[in-house]
């Protein structure tokens, strides 16, 4: 086996840092980079070749606006004499010249964004020919083929390796889904804004070629510039008609807002004599801050024994936003994948990789408060129109619900910038101007699936297939119980026997498998697209919860109350299975796990229904036991504004993270404290992005609708 050396391999796989050539003129030039050369000397676009030329001129002269960029503002009083330097230019400096780490997983090799994209130089002097940066992030991938064959009896799956061995024993791709790919690097190059990413690419191929040629003719290189990792300065970026449309909205939202709160606080002494205020004025306070805060915050006694419900959704919302900072670090530019790699091969790492399953909580709070209220109100009034329940629910959680998505198609990919920015961002306001109805119809989770705006709306669209559902399973179980009860175990059959057919028949992954692969695009990966995000694989979560609230109202006048010793007990049961649960999906993501078919379906029909039967029975041990302190946290008062929130912060959590991650102007080096503390940061700017939403949106969504009702 040969031995290569780390330094020729990784300074052979670098494009940037395969530079040849020499300048005798200037001994401080060091190099120059072939890739803009290539450009230079080929046949294309001609702006771009006189760019390309002008630049490597400079260049060998060590002219300062083609080596570093210049950190002061142009000086204008000086714009006669220095007309040419005025500009920042940085092609140079601001390109990737060397990987580091590579070989512990190190793959985003970002250069310097913002020198880059803030080129700006004028080349003839009197404005007519003004050259400007470009910023792309290369994908270079990379192979040896003489030495891939060398290790096919090396296990493939370890995280250990002969250091005496070749470098390529780590660099190649050998099959492990589990470890980020060393072999795809993605490279920054600044270059002319007149070159398109297309002649970038093609110049970076025969750039390769020559590299291959000069140190080791067994690599083969593979280049690829997309169009949406190449960006230029957007501060001359023009606002579409929809984007301008969206601005004024939000404006005059807020113009509405602090009318209504003036108003109330000059006009309208009390609430009484709100109540006498005609209907435009009354929807028009529907809008007041000062309303919709005491709405929020205001906690009325009550008796049903159910407050425990919100401490624990808001804490479940605090997991889910955590375990999202998690998904969103992995399939980020990551620095050090090694320590995700060895998570995979952990049991306790299943508490984080394996936390998507947390979502399911949500189901079961659904399930159950639908069924308890609506059997309570039917108690009280005899029967309800169904359909009006449905178009009441459309219209609470639609208003917010479609802002945020409108905010993704329009202001969202304004407000920041980075090396990822258009491969997250910009590729979200794209999936949302393509597929924003589907959202609006709560259809997404089946139409354009692969174009899904917002990765967790699919949420939105299974919850609300599961309460029309649900809904009907109620009113049959409150006029004819039994014929109710065999819907409901209908239902609660085919939740189960749906994945387990699906999964069987088709060789599909018990779970989302949570790959560093998979996590990058998930949008786009198969299982999340085709069986992850569908209703009728998600079902028995919301079914379990539907059976718990049945039982929590045929038992809600009942003195029944579990001892404290049962209390403990029946928690302590409940937090073992939902451990189990979680950890045991251990064995379909370790490393060289072989597939089993029948394995994969019955861990794939059923987690979710034990993870739910855990929840749900634990919120009855809530409800009818004696938990002491435990039970005073879930119950306390300021729990319940928090839990208010919640459906705002899940519309907007992931706004904070993708912004966070397409901002990173370098790779991050990331620990479990430091997603710990990042998750804390999550939640602070998402309740407070969370209340803003709810005092201008949601809360006088509601507010009108109580005042409509009340005029019937």
């Amino acid at each position: 086996m040969r031995i290569h050396s780390a330094a020729a391999v990784l300074s052979t796989i670098a494009l940037a840092s395969a530079v040849l050539g020499d300048f005798p003129r200037s001994q401080m030039a060091p190099v120059v980079p072939i890739v803009v050369g290539q450009i230079a000397s080929e046949g294309f676009n001609s702006l771009c070749r006189n760019h390309s030329a002008a630049f490597l001129k400079e260049l060998e002269a060590y002219t300062l606006w083609a080596v570093q960029i210049v950190h002061k503002k142009p000086n204008y009083s000086r714009e006669k004499q220095t007309n040419k330097y005025r500009f920042r230019f940085a092609v140079f400096d601001s390109s990737a010249k060397y990987p580091e780490g590579v070989l512990s997983g190190n793959t985003y090799h970002m250069g310097n964004f913002d020198e880059c994209v803030g080129v700006r130089v004028d080349l003839s002097g009197d404005g007519e020919d003004i050259l400007k940066g470009q910023y792309c992030l290369a994908e270079v991938t990379y192979e040896d083929t003489l030495d891939v064959h060398s290790n096919a009896s090396s296990d493939p799956y370890s995280m250990h390796y002969d250091p005496k061995s070749s470098a390529w024993n780590k660099l190649q791709n050998a099959g492990d889904p589990t470890k980020a790919r060393r072999d795809v690097l993605h490279w920054a190059i600044c270059i002319p804004a007149s070159c398109s990413p297309a002649e970038v690419e093609d110049a970076m191929q025969k750039a390769a070629e020559r590299v291959r040629q000069t140190y080791k003719k067994s690599l083969k290189i593979n280049v690829k510039v997309p169009r949406h990792l190449c960006q230029t300065d957007r501060e001359e970026e023009v606002m579409s008609p929809v984007d301008i449309a969206f601005s004024l909205f939000s404006a005059s939202l807020l113009i509405l807002v602090i009318a209504a709160t003036s108003y109330e606080i000059n006009c309208v002494p009390s609430a009484e004599a709100a109540s006498k205020l005609g209907l435009p004025k009354q929807i028009f306070l529907c809008f007041s801050a000062k309303k919709n805060i005491k709405s929020i915050f205001q906690v009325k006694p009550t008796e049903n024994r159910l407050d425990c419900i919100h401490g624990s959704r808001f804490m479940s919302m605090m997991l889910i936003i955590m375990g999202h900072r998690v998904k969103s670090c992995i399939g980020g530019a990551l620095f050090n994948p090694e320590v995700v790699e060895e998570a995979y091969r952990s049991p306790a790492g299943s508490l984080l990789i394996n936390g998507l399953i947390i979502v399911d909580t949500f189901f079961v709070y659904g399930g159950l408060l639908t069924t308890y209220f609506l059997l309570i109100e039917l108690e009280k009034r005899g029967s309800l129109n169904l359909f009006t329940l449905c178009i009441l629910r459309f219209l609470r959680l639609t208003p917010v619900y479609i802002i945020v998505v409108f905010f993704h198609a329009t202001l969202f990919h304004k407000i920041g910038s980075g090396p990822l920015w258009e491969s997250k961002i910009g590729m979200e306001r794209d999936r949302c101007i393509s597929s924003w109805w589907t959202n609006l119809l709560y259809v997404n989770n089946y139409v354009n699936a692969d174009k899904m705006c917002m990765f967790q709306s699919w949420y939105m669209s299974c919850d609300m297939h599961f309460f029309i559902i649900s809904i009907i399973i109620v009113y049959l179980l409150h006029k004819k119980p039994m014929l109710g009860m065999s819907m409901l175990g209908l239902a609660t059959f085919l939740s189960v026997a749906t994945p387990f057919l699906i999964i069987f028949n088709e060789k599909k992954d018990a779970i989302l498998l949570p790959y560093i692969s998979n996590l990058k695009e998930i949008q786009s990966n198969e299982n999340f697209i085709s069986f992850y995000v569908k209703s009728h694989t998600r079902a028995g979560p919301y079914m379990v919860g539907v059976i718990t609230g049945y039982f929590l109202y045929k038992l809600h006048d009942s003195k029944f109350r579990m001892t404290k010793t049962q209390s403990h007990i029946g928690l302590t049961s409940c937090l073992m299975i939902g451990l189990a649960t979680m950890v045991s999906g251990y064995v379909f993501y370790f490393p060289g796990n072989h597939y089993n078919a029948l394995e994969s379906a019955i861990y794939g029909s059923f987690f979710r229904i034990s993870w739910a039967a855990a929840v749900g029975f634990g919120l009855f041990v809530f409800t009818k036991g004696n938990l002491g302190f435990v039970q005073k946290i879930l119950q306390w008062k300021a729990m319940v504004p928090l839990s208010r929130l919640t459906y705002c912060a899940y519309l907007t959590h992931t706004i904070v993270q993708m912004y966070f991650i397409g901002s990173l102007r370098t790779s991050e080096y990331n620990t479990v404290p430091l997603v710990l503390w990042q998750s804390c940061a999550d939640i602070f700017m998402t309740f407070f992005f969370s209340v803003i939403l709810c005092l201008t949106i949601e809360a006088p969504t509601r507010a009108i609708e109580k005042v409509l009702l009340r005029r019937k």
